[in-house]
């Protein structure tokens, strides 16, 4: 039987990648692309992200959930390369819990 899917497995994630910020990247796919910088985790990010847009707009179900995947990968290879903890996202998100997307994005400064 599997365990059961929810939030933490992004934290274990997580930290699986963060063990390996150190690690040789000849052994580590992850200490690979934090070896590169916080500029290559971005652009893999981007190509990711872009990936799953494309797989979202022709509706391919089975290859989005596929690129879904890739992209919170990648998304957590950018924090930790930036020293990003989800523990950071996580407050954001609970700072915005409760406030209309409107009246939040509203509230961001906007520069002229």
């Amino acid at each position: 039987m599997s365990p059961p899917i929810n939030a933490d497995i992004l934290e274990q994630l997580y930290n699986t990648i963060l063990s390996r910020k150190n690690a040789d990247p000849s052994t580590s796919y992850s200490a690979q692309l934090l070896a590169k910088g916080p500029h290559k985790t971005a652009q893999k990010f981007g190509e990711e992200a872009i990936e799953c847009l494309i797989e979202c707009a022709t509706g391919n179900q089975a290859e989005l959930i596929k690129e879904s995947a890739d992209v919170l990968y990648h998304l957590l290879v950018m924090w930790v390369s930036t020293d990003v903890s989800p523990q950071d996202v996580w407050a954001e998100l609970h700072r915005r819990e409760g406030t209309s997307g409107i009246i939040e994005k509203a509230s961001r400064s906007i520069p002229s």
